[in-house]
């Protein structure tokens, strides 16, 4: 896509220029345009551009099927709970994806949340019904349930993409991670899954091969085996290892984290911003020993950490809904729990701008109040908590102290690139 200026100067972004940067705006919304000013690596310049819509069109809905699971993971937010477990109920799942067929920019639809999907009764009908739609559909599981039968239903339902939570390389540290799984079953189920894969793919022409991957929570005890997981995911014949920081959801978890110096402490030493680059001639081994212990690892050319935020969520135009029916902005305000950030204990209280149950999705989508919302965190118009050393607005994602009202995102790891979900 080539776009010449104007002869004042100015630029015209015309709707195939849109059409190729995948925005679709909506007669009422507007865009924003910044760049890295404070980036030694990108100009302020169209190299360095950032397009964010102001209201973005919905393309992808997460679903939470259950809150119940079949294990007790120590780093879960299901630890600090005392809520009801239930299971979405089938016809306010039924009513929204006759709803979703009308919806002619939906891209995906994600089965996860803070339960085990498989657990849901029929969770296989959910991905089919989905896959009706003619969008790409995700689940993410811990594994135990993905015997063949299950892996088998799920492949003939149209699943795009499966991924396996996998917090650690053998029985003792997984085990001690994920408390009521058995690693060497989580194992055998994935390379079924794959075997499975790639004999439907040389059995039925013009099948498109589903994605498998696994998920890896990064943690102090356990990263030391991340080599070791990414050996076995080759081993297995997995497309992807998914890597995200932990978010400490009790006091002792605090213990876990790796990013305290990279997005809270001073530096000692400059920053480095690395480009792509083959592991060749000893290059991995040489940027090893240029890190020193407990300094910040920047990969990226934009590192995360700086004073604004992008949410993933709200950016991609994301919808989430809870196992009760409820609809989220995202799923970190799916459901309320303490955690901690830089030290601080902080309340997270759940953010719902309605429910399935008493509402359609387009009125709620529509909302003044969620488009509002979502025009807000476009903008990141927030306090720069996560910089912060806290104050007392800091306590809860209530009104902050520049004055946004709740649910104030400042302290969003996922808003940093701290925390991810595939």
């Amino acid at each position: 896509m080539e776009l010449k200026a104007n002869a004042d100067g100015s630029l015209l972004l015309t709707k195939e220029a849109l059409d190729a940067l995948n925005i679709s705006l909506r007669p009422d919304s507007s865009i924003l345009i910044d760049g890295y000013p404070d980036s030694p690596t990108r100009a302020h310049s169209p190299l360095g551009l950032e397009i964010r819509e102001t209201n973005p069109q919905l393309r992808r809905v997460y679903i939470e099927p259950t809150t119940k699971c079949n294990l007790r993971c120590t780093t879960c937010i299901r630890n600090t709970w005392n809520e009801e477990f239930v299971n979405l109920d089938w016809n306010v799942y039924e009513r929204l994806i006759d709803e979703l067929r009308d919806a002619s920019h939906l891209e995906r639809v994600s089965f996860w949340g803070y339960g085990e999907p498989l657990l849901h009764p029929r969770i296989v009908s959910m991905v089919a019904a989905a896959h009706d739609l003619g969008v790409k559909t995700q689940i993410i599981s811990n594994g135990m349930l993905l015997n063949e039968s299950m892996a088998s239903d799920l492949l003939d339902a149209g699943a795009s993409s499966i991924i396996v939570s996998l917090d650690g390389a053998g029985n003792q540290s997984y085990e001690g991670v994920r408390q009521g799984a058995d690693y060497d079953v989580v194992v055998r189920n994935l390379r079924q899954l794959v075997r499975l894969r790639r004999r439907r793919v040389v059995n039925r022409a013009g099948i498109t091969p589903v994605e498998v991957g696994i998920e890896y929570v990064a943690q102090a005890s356990t990263i030391d085996q991340i080599a070791d997981i990414h050996a076995l995911a080759a081993d297995i014949g997995v497309d992807f290892v998914f890597v995200s920081n932990v978010l400490p959801f009790r006091a002792n978890d605090q213990d876990e984290l790796l990013y305290a110096a990279s997005v809270y402490g001073q530096r000692k030493t400059p920053r480095i911003y690395l480009p792509p680059m083959d592991n060749k001639n000893g290059a991995a081994a040489a940027i090893a020993r240029m890190v020193k212990p407990d300094e910040p690892i920047h990969y990226l050319q934009h590192a995360s950490g700086t004073c604004g935020g992008y949410c993933p969520f709200v950016g991609e135009g994301s919808v989430v809904i809870g196992a009760a029916g409820q609809v989220a902005p995202c799923m970190a305000l799916l459901h309320s729990a303490p955690c901690f950030i830089m030290g601080r204990k902080k309340s997270m209280n759940a953010c719902e701008f309605g429910s399935l149950s008493k509402s359609d999705l387009g009125t709620i989508w529509d909302d003044d109040c969620f488009r509002a919302f979502r025009d807000r965190v476009q903008r990141f118009d927030f306090a720069p908590c996560v910089q912060c050393t806290g104050c007392k607005k800091a306590k809860d994602n209530g009104r902050d102290c520049h004055g946004s009202p709740f649910p104030s995102c400042g302290d969003c790891l996922w808003a940093q690139g701290i925390v991810q979900c595939p």
